[in-house]
């Protein structure tokens, strides 16, 4: 995946002094841009998590698996309850998450 960056202040510079017309475009898309890099960014750092937790669960469990949660703390054996999310849903995040490197 290339690397996407804001258009430098040259660049803008150049493009603005012939195109005074797309002046106010060309800001409001390097607006865009700069945001949806920025949400990008704290999108991947969310999503990290996920993907290193996909590698503790082996190939051979199923996509559909969803592991089972027990209260922090709990002094007793508990099978507890299914997760919402499941194996398949870890292994995703994992596929998006390298994806995107």
């Amino acid at each position: 995946m290339s690397e996407i960056e804001p258009i430098s202040d040259d660049r803008r510079a150049g493009l603005m002094k012939g195109n005074a017309h797309f002046r106010s475009d060309i800001y409001a898309y390097e607006v865009a841009l700069t945001r949806a890099l920025e949400e990008n960014g704290r999108l991947r750092e969310a999503l990290e998590p996920f993907a290193k937790e996909a590698a503790e669960w082996d190939e051979s469990v199923d996509d559909d698996h969803r592991p089972r949660q027990t209260e922090p703390g709990c002094k007793r054996t508990y099978d507890g309850s299914e997760a919402e999310f499941t194996v398949g849903d870890l292994r995703r995040a994992r596929e998006a998450y390298e994806e995107g490197k």
